[in-house]
Protein backbone atom coordinates (compact mmCIF):
# COMPACT_ATOMS: atom_id res chain seq x y z
CA UNK A 1 0.00 0.00 0.00
CA UNK A 2 1.04 3.59 -0.54
CA UNK A 3 2.50 5.33 2.47
CA UNK A 4 0.79 8.71 3.01
CA UNK A 5 3.97 10.31 4.41
CA UNK A 6 6.17 9.97 1.31
CA UNK A 7 5.54 11.38 -2.18
CA UNK A 8 7.73 11.76 -5.26
CA UNK A 9 7.77 14.49 -7.91
CA UNK A 10 8.97 14.30 -11.51
CA UNK A 11 8.54 17.27 -13.88
CA UNK A 12 8.93 17.59 -17.64
CA UNK A 13 11.94 19.84 -17.08
CA UNK A 14 13.73 16.96 -15.37
CA UNK A 15 13.28 18.27 -11.83
CA UNK A 16 13.02 15.48 -9.26
CA UNK A 17 12.16 15.78 -5.58
CA UNK A 18 11.01 13.78 -2.57
CA UNK A 19 8.45 15.17 -0.09
CA UNK A 20 8.41 13.66 3.38
CA UNK A 21 6.38 14.23 6.52
CA UNK A 22 7.95 13.28 9.85
CA UNK A 23 7.33 14.43 13.43
CA UNK A 24 4.84 17.03 12.26
CA UNK A 25 7.32 18.63 9.84
CA UNK A 26 6.91 18.76 6.06
CA UNK A 27 10.25 18.46 4.22
CA UNK A 28 11.36 18.59 0.59
CA UNK A 29 14.57 17.11 -0.81
CA UNK A 30 15.57 18.12 -4.34
CA UNK A 31 17.66 15.69 -6.37
CA UNK A 32 21.07 16.88 -7.47
CA UNK A 33 22.25 14.27 -9.93
CA UNK A 34 21.86 10.88 -8.30
CA UNK A 35 21.70 12.18 -4.72
CA UNK A 36 19.36 14.43 -2.79
CA UNK A 37 20.32 17.78 -1.37
CA UNK A 38 19.78 19.27 2.05
CA UNK A 39 16.13 18.94 3.16
CA UNK A 40 14.08 22.13 2.88
CA UNK A 41 11.63 22.78 5.73
CA UNK A 42 8.24 23.78 4.30
CA UNK A 43 5.97 23.68 7.36
CA UNK A 44 5.89 22.62 11.02
CA UNK A 45 3.15 21.48 13.38
CA UNK A 46 1.21 19.63 10.68
CA UNK A 47 -1.28 16.79 11.03
CA UNK A 48 -0.76 13.48 9.19
CA UNK A 49 -1.58 13.34 5.46
CA UNK A 50 -0.68 15.91 2.84
CA UNK A 51 -1.47 16.32 -0.84
CA UNK A 52 0.92 17.12 -3.69
CA UNK A 53 0.22 18.07 -7.30
CA UNK A 54 1.80 19.88 -10.22
CA UNK A 55 -0.20 22.22 -12.45
CA UNK A 56 1.31 24.33 -15.19
CA UNK A 57 4.36 26.14 -13.76
CA UNK A 58 3.57 25.61 -10.07
CA UNK A 59 3.84 22.78 -7.58
CA UNK A 60 1.12 22.78 -4.91
CA UNK A 61 1.09 21.35 -1.39
CA UNK A 62 -2.05 21.02 0.72
CA UNK A 63 -1.79 20.16 4.41
CA UNK A 64 -3.55 20.71 7.74
CA UNK A 65 -1.97 22.40 10.75
CA UNK A 66 -2.48 21.27 14.33
CA UNK A 67 -4.83 24.27 14.79
CA UNK A 68 -7.11 22.90 12.05
CA UNK A 69 -6.08 25.34 9.31
CA UNK A 70 -6.14 23.85 5.80
CA UNK A 71 -3.18 25.52 4.05
CA UNK A 72 -2.34 25.63 0.34
CA UNK A 73 1.32 26.36 -0.46
CA UNK A 74 2.64 27.01 -3.98
CA UNK A 75 6.14 27.21 -5.46
CA UNK A 76 7.84 27.45 -8.85
CA UNK A 77 11.32 26.27 -7.87
CA UNK A 78 10.52 24.10 -4.79
CA UNK A 79 12.71 26.39 -2.68
CA UNK A 80 10.45 29.38 -2.00
CA UNK A 81 6.92 28.52 -0.89
CA UNK A 82 3.92 30.84 -0.55
CA UNK A 83 1.42 29.49 2.03
CA UNK A 84 -2.22 30.55 2.10
CA UNK A 85 -4.96 29.47 4.52
CA UNK A 86 -8.06 28.24 2.69
CA UNK A 87 -10.38 27.47 5.61
CA UNK A 88 -10.38 26.14 9.15
CA UNK A 89 -11.71 22.77 10.32
CA UNK A 90 -14.25 22.81 13.14
CA UNK A 91 -12.54 19.81 14.74
CA UNK A 92 -8.90 19.39 13.71
CA UNK A 93 -8.41 15.85 12.41
CA UNK A 94 -6.00 14.14 9.99
CA UNK A 95 -7.67 14.38 6.59
CA UNK A 96 -6.43 13.32 3.17
CA UNK A 97 -7.27 15.73 0.34
CA UNK A 98 -6.93 15.20 -3.38
CA UNK A 99 -6.76 18.52 -5.20
CA UNK A 100 -7.30 19.47 -8.82
CA UNK A 101 -6.31 23.11 -9.34
CA UNK A 102 -7.58 25.19 -12.24
CA UNK A 103 -6.98 28.75 -13.30
CA UNK A 104 -9.87 30.16 -11.25
CA UNK A 105 -10.80 27.30 -8.88
CA UNK A 106 -9.45 24.58 -6.64
CA UNK A 107 -11.42 21.30 -6.58
CA UNK A 108 -11.01 19.11 -3.48
CA UNK A 109 -11.90 15.48 -2.82
CA UNK A 110 -11.61 14.39 0.80
CA UNK A 111 -13.07 11.98 3.37
CA UNK A 112 -15.00 12.29 6.63
CA UNK A 113 -15.51 9.53 9.23
CA UNK A 114 -19.11 8.52 9.91
CA UNK A 115 -19.07 8.12 13.69
CA UNK A 116 -18.02 4.69 14.95
CA UNK A 117 -19.39 2.74 11.98
CA UNK A 118 -16.01 2.31 10.28
CA UNK A 119 -17.41 3.93 7.14
CA UNK A 120 -16.20 7.19 5.64
CA UNK A 121 -17.98 9.70 3.42
CA UNK A 122 -16.28 10.67 0.18
CA UNK A 123 -16.82 14.42 -0.15
CA UNK A 124 -16.36 17.01 -2.89
CA UNK A 125 -16.06 20.78 -2.64
CA UNK A 126 -14.60 23.64 -4.67
CA UNK A 127 -12.74 26.70 -3.43
CA UNK A 128 -13.51 29.63 -5.71
CA UNK A 129 -13.29 33.43 -5.39
CA UNK A 130 -12.10 33.17 -1.79
CA UNK A 131 -15.02 30.99 -0.67
CA UNK A 132 -15.47 27.28 -0.11
CA UNK A 133 -18.72 25.95 -1.59
CA UNK A 134 -21.07 23.59 0.23
CA UNK A 135 -19.64 20.03 0.29
CA UNK A 136 -21.31 17.26 -1.70
CA UNK A 137 -21.26 13.58 -0.61
CA UNK A 138 -20.18 11.35 -3.51
CA UNK A 139 -20.40 7.97 -1.80
CA UNK A 140 -19.72 6.00 1.40
CA UNK A 141 -16.74 3.65 1.49
CA UNK A 142 -14.38 1.62 3.66
CA UNK A 143 -10.88 3.10 4.05
CA UNK A 144 -7.96 0.74 3.60
CA UNK A 145 -5.16 2.08 5.85
CA UNK A 146 -2.56 3.37 5.53
CA UNK A 147 -4.07 4.93 2.39
CA UNK A 148 -7.66 6.15 2.41
CA UNK A 149 -8.58 6.43 -1.27
CA UNK A 150 -6.85 7.12 -4.59
CA UNK A 151 -7.55 9.57 -7.37
CA UNK A 152 -6.05 10.55 -10.70
CA UNK A 153 -6.59 13.52 -12.95
CA UNK A 154 -7.29 12.35 -16.50
CA UNK A 155 -7.90 15.78 -18.00
CA UNK A 156 -8.64 19.40 -17.18
CA UNK A 157 -12.18 18.54 -15.99
CA UNK A 158 -11.96 14.74 -15.67
CA UNK A 159 -11.09 12.72 -12.54
CA UNK A 160 -11.22 9.06 -11.61
CA UNK A 161 -11.50 7.81 -8.00
CA UNK A 162 -10.47 4.41 -6.63
CA UNK A 163 -11.79 3.29 -3.24
CA UNK A 164 -12.97 0.22 -1.38
CA UNK A 165 -16.73 0.07 -1.88
CA UNK A 166 -16.97 -3.21 0.09
CA UNK A 167 -14.66 -5.21 2.34
CA UNK A 168 -13.06 -7.11 -0.55
CA UNK A 169 -14.06 -4.95 -3.53
CA UNK A 170 -12.08 -2.15 -5.16
CA UNK A 171 -14.20 0.11 -7.35
CA UNK A 172 -13.67 3.06 -9.67
CA UNK A 173 -15.86 6.10 -10.22
CA UNK A 174 -15.34 8.92 -12.72
CA UNK A 175 -16.12 12.59 -12.10
CA UNK A 176 -16.61 15.62 -14.33
CA UNK A 177 -15.72 18.90 -12.67
CA UNK A 178 -17.48 21.30 -15.04
CA UNK A 179 -20.37 20.77 -15.07
CA UNK A 180 -20.05 18.66 -11.93
CA UNK A 181 -21.23 15.13 -12.78
CA UNK A 182 -20.79 11.89 -10.81
CA UNK A 183 -20.33 8.76 -12.90
CA UNK A 184 -21.51 5.26 -12.09
CA UNK A 185 -19.63 2.87 -9.79
CA UNK A 186 -17.61 0.17 -11.54
CA UNK A 187 -15.99 -2.71 -9.57
CA UNK A 188 -12.41 -3.49 -10.56
CA UNK A 189 -11.39 -6.42 -8.35
CA UNK A 190 -13.21 -8.74 -5.96
CA UNK A 191 -11.27 -11.13 -3.74
CA UNK A 192 -12.22 -13.76 -1.18
CA UNK A 193 -10.08 -12.02 1.45
CA UNK A 194 -8.73 -8.46 1.76
CA UNK A 195 -5.91 -7.86 -0.70
CA UNK A 196 -2.38 -7.23 0.56
CA UNK A 197 -1.48 -4.59 -2.02
CA UNK A 198 -2.83 -3.17 -5.25
CA UNK A 199 -1.39 -1.05 -8.08
CA UNK A 200 -3.68 0.68 -10.59
CA UNK A 201 -2.79 2.55 -13.78
CA UNK A 202 -5.27 4.23 -16.12
CA UNK A 203 -3.71 4.64 -19.55
CA UNK A 204 -6.76 5.99 -21.35
CA UNK A 205 -8.21 3.03 -23.20
CA UNK A 206 -7.51 0.53 -20.39
CA UNK A 207 -7.31 0.43 -16.61
CA UNK A 208 -4.57 -2.02 -15.60
CA UNK A 209 -4.76 -3.55 -12.12
CA UNK A 210 -2.09 -5.63 -10.36
CA UNK A 211 -2.86 -6.94 -6.88
CA UNK A 212 -1.71 -9.42 -4.24
CA UNK A 213 -4.30 -11.78 -2.75
CA UNK A 214 -3.71 -14.38 -0.03
CA UNK A 215 -4.82 -17.93 -0.84
CA UNK A 216 -4.54 -20.30 2.14
CA UNK A 217 -0.81 -20.28 2.97
CA UNK A 218 0.43 -18.70 -0.26
CA UNK A 219 0.14 -15.31 -1.95
CA UNK A 220 -1.01 -14.91 -5.53
CA UNK A 221 0.10 -12.11 -7.88
CA UNK A 222 -2.94 -11.41 -10.08
CA UNK A 223 -3.51 -9.10 -13.06
CA UNK A 224 -6.64 -7.93 -14.82
CA UNK A 225 -7.74 -4.96 -16.90
CA UNK A 226 -10.88 -3.03 -17.63
CA UNK A 227 -11.67 -1.82 -21.15
CA UNK A 228 -14.82 0.26 -21.79
CA UNK A 229 -17.54 -1.63 -19.87
CA UNK A 230 -15.89 -5.08 -19.82
CA UNK A 231 -13.47 -6.49 -17.24
CA UNK A 232 -11.07 -9.33 -17.97
CA UNK A 233 -10.79 -12.45 -15.85
CA UNK A 234 -8.04 -12.49 -13.19
CA UNK A 235 -4.77 -13.81 -14.61
CA UNK A 236 -2.40 -15.63 -12.24
CA UNK A 237 1.12 -14.29 -12.80
CA UNK A 238 3.00 -15.85 -9.89
CA UNK A 239 2.37 -17.67 -6.62
CA UNK A 240 4.63 -17.85 -3.58
CA UNK A 241 5.20 -16.60 -0.06
CA UNK A 242 6.53 -13.41 1.48
CA UNK A 243 5.02 -10.97 -1.05
CA UNK A 244 4.99 -7.43 0.35
CA UNK A 245 4.32 -4.92 -2.44
CA UNK A 246 3.56 -4.66 -6.16
CA UNK A 247 3.96 -1.98 -8.82
CA UNK A 248 2.57 -1.64 -12.35
CA UNK A 249 4.19 0.58 -14.97
CA UNK A 250 3.43 1.16 -18.65
CA UNK A 251 4.92 2.92 -21.65
CA UNK A 252 2.81 2.75 -24.84
CA UNK A 253 1.97 -0.95 -25.36
CA UNK A 254 4.60 -2.26 -22.92
CA UNK A 255 3.26 -3.22 -19.49
CA UNK A 256 5.68 -4.10 -16.69
CA UNK A 257 4.61 -5.89 -13.50
CA UNK A 258 6.92 -5.66 -10.48
CA UNK A 259 6.57 -7.27 -7.07
CA UNK A 260 8.80 -8.12 -4.12
CA UNK A 261 8.90 -11.45 -2.30
CA UNK A 262 11.38 -12.56 0.34
CA UNK A 263 13.62 -9.55 -0.25
CA UNK A 264 13.84 -10.27 -4.00
CA UNK A 265 12.27 -8.25 -6.82
CA UNK A 266 10.52 -10.03 -9.69
CA UNK A 267 9.34 -8.74 -13.05
CA UNK A 268 6.97 -9.88 -15.80
CA UNK A 269 6.59 -8.02 -19.11
CA UNK A 270 3.83 -7.72 -21.68
CA UNK A 271 4.55 -6.25 -25.12
CA UNK A 272 0.91 -6.17 -26.31
CA UNK A 273 -0.82 -4.02 -23.70
CA UNK A 274 -1.60 -6.80 -21.22
CA UNK A 275 -2.94 -9.52 -23.54
CA UNK A 276 0.00 -11.93 -23.14
CA UNK A 277 2.89 -12.03 -20.67
CA UNK A 278 6.40 -13.40 -20.87
CA UNK A 279 8.23 -15.47 -18.25
CA UNK A 280 8.76 -14.26 -14.69
CA UNK A 281 12.26 -12.79 -14.24
CA UNK A 282 14.29 -12.05 -11.14
CA UNK A 283 15.70 -8.53 -11.38
CA UNK A 284 19.43 -8.16 -10.84
CA UNK A 285 19.17 -4.39 -10.32
CA UNK A 286 19.97 -3.55 -6.71
CA UNK A 287 17.37 -1.54 -4.81
CA UNK A 288 18.41 0.39 -1.71
CA UNK A 289 16.52 -0.60 1.40
CA UNK A 290 14.31 0.14 3.19
CA UNK A 291 11.82 0.89 0.41
CA UNK A 292 8.28 2.20 0.60
CA UNK A 293 5.65 2.73 -2.07
CA UNK A 294 4.50 6.30 -2.48
CA UNK A 295 2.52 8.45 -4.86
CA UNK A 296 4.36 9.65 -7.98
CA UNK A 297 3.26 13.10 -9.13
CA UNK A 298 4.02 14.27 -12.67
CA UNK A 299 2.86 17.04 -14.96
CA UNK A 300 1.89 14.58 -17.68
CA UNK A 301 -1.32 12.69 -16.88
CA UNK A 302 -0.31 9.91 -19.32
CA UNK A 303 2.95 9.15 -17.49
CA UNK A 304 3.97 5.56 -16.90
CA UNK A 305 2.62 5.13 -13.33
CA UNK A 306 0.85 6.86 -10.46
CA UNK A 307 3.15 5.39 -7.80
CA UNK A 308 6.66 4.09 -7.38
CA UNK A 309 9.09 2.54 -4.89
CA UNK A 310 11.58 4.68 -3.01
CA UNK A 311 12.70 6.32 0.21
CA UNK A 312 13.67 9.81 1.33
CA UNK A 313 16.87 9.75 -0.75
CA UNK A 314 15.97 7.69 -3.84
CA UNK A 315 13.06 6.45 -5.93
CA UNK A 316 12.71 3.99 -8.78
CA UNK A 317 12.33 5.03 -12.41
CA UNK A 318 12.72 2.43 -15.19
CA UNK A 319 15.77 3.20 -17.29
CA UNK A 320 13.88 3.16 -20.59
CA UNK A 321 11.07 5.46 -19.41
CA UNK A 322 11.27 9.23 -19.04
CA UNK A 323 8.92 12.19 -18.96
CA UNK A 324 10.22 13.24 -22.38
CA UNK A 325 9.39 9.88 -23.95
CA UNK A 326 7.27 11.43 -26.69
CA UNK A 327 10.12 13.69 -27.80
CA UNK A 328 12.59 10.82 -27.74
CA UNK A 329 10.28 8.57 -29.72
CA UNK A 330 9.81 11.29 -32.34
CA UNK A 331 13.58 11.79 -32.55
CA UNK A 332 14.07 8.04 -32.95
CA UNK A 333 11.48 7.86 -35.70
CA UNK A 334 13.12 10.71 -37.63
CA UNK A 335 16.37 8.72 -37.77
CA UNK A 336 20.00 9.84 -37.45
CA UNK A 337 21.38 12.68 -39.57
CA UNK A 338 23.78 12.29 -42.52
CA UNK A 339 26.69 13.63 -40.45
CA UNK A 340 26.03 11.04 -37.70
CA UNK A 341 25.88 8.25 -40.29
CA UNK A 342 29.16 9.41 -41.89
CA UNK A 343 30.83 9.53 -38.47
CA UNK A 344 29.61 6.03 -37.61
CA UNK A 345 30.78 4.71 -41.00
CA UNK A 346 34.25 6.21 -40.49
CA UNK A 347 34.47 4.62 -37.05
CA UNK A 348 33.49 1.22 -38.42
CA UNK A 349 36.08 1.50 -41.23
CA UNK A 350 38.80 2.38 -38.73
CA UNK A 351 37.85 -0.53 -36.47
CA UNK A 352 37.81 -2.88 -39.48
CA UNK A 353 41.31 -1.80 -40.56
CA UNK A 354 42.61 -2.33 -37.03
CA UNK A 355 41.16 -5.83 -36.94
CA UNK A 356 42.75 -6.60 -40.33
CA UNK A 357 46.16 -5.48 -39.06
CA UNK A 358 45.78 -7.66 -35.96
CA UNK A 359 44.76 -10.63 -38.14
CA UNK A 360 47.82 -10.18 -40.40
CA UNK A 361 50.12 -9.99 -37.38
CA UNK A 362 48.61 -13.16 -35.95
CA UNK A 363 49.02 -14.98 -39.29
CA UNK A 364 52.68 -13.99 -39.58
CA UNK A 365 53.31 -15.04 -35.99
CA UNK A 366 51.59 -18.38 -36.59
CA UNK A 367 53.73 -19.00 -39.73
CA UNK A 368 56.94 -18.23 -37.82
CA UNK A 369 55.92 -20.61 -35.03
CA UNK A 370 55.16 -23.32 -37.60
CA UNK A 371 58.64 -22.98 -39.23
CA UNK A 372 60.32 -23.02 -35.82
CA UNK A 373 58.44 -26.19 -34.91
CA UNK A 374 59.63 -27.91 -38.10
CA UNK A 375 63.29 -27.02 -37.38
CA UNK A 376 63.02 -28.39 -33.86
CA UNK A 377 61.56 -31.66 -35.09
CA UNK A 378 64.42 -32.08 -37.61
CA UNK A 379 67.06 -31.58 -34.90
CA UNK A 380 65.54 -33.97 -32.37
CA UNK A 381 64.68 -36.82 -34.77
CA UNK A 382 67.60 -39.50 -34.91
CA UNK A 383 68.83 -40.79 -38.37
CA UNK A 384 67.42 -44.13 -39.51
CA UNK A 385 69.87 -47.19 -39.48
CA UNK A 386 70.07 -49.53 -42.57
CA UNK A 387 68.19 -52.79 -42.12
CA UNK A 388 70.15 -56.08 -41.82
CA UNK A 389 69.23 -59.09 -44.03
CA UNK A 390 67.48 -61.96 -42.29
CA UNK A 391 68.12 -65.72 -42.66
CA UNK A 392 64.96 -66.22 -44.59
CA UNK A 393 65.92 -63.68 -47.19
CA UNK A 394 67.84 -65.20 -50.17
CA UNK A 395 71.46 -64.17 -50.62
CA UNK A 396 73.34 -63.69 -53.89
CA UNK A 397 75.55 -66.59 -55.04
CA UNK A 398 79.16 -65.82 -55.41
Amino acid sequence: MQTPYLKFLQTKKGLRAVFQQENGRLLCRIFQGQTTGVPILIAENTLPYFSLCSYREYTYLLYTSTQGEVILSASKDLCRWEPRTLFRQERPAPTYYFMAPQQDALHLIYHQPMGNTGLHSLMYTVFQQGQCHKPYCIDHFLPSPPEIFRAKRLGENHLILYYRSAKTTLSARELLLSPFTVGSLSPLIQTSSPWLDVSVHDHGEKIHVLYLARNLFRTQVLYRYRQTASISRPRLIWEGVGCSSCLLTQEQERVCLLWTAGGETFRCLSADNGHTFGPVESMTEEFPYPLEKGQLVTEDTAFFAEETLGNKEWYYLPKNISTASADRIAAAESGPSAAELAHLLAQQKEELSQWKQKAAQLESRLSALHQENLHLRERTTPPEEPSKPTAEEPTEET
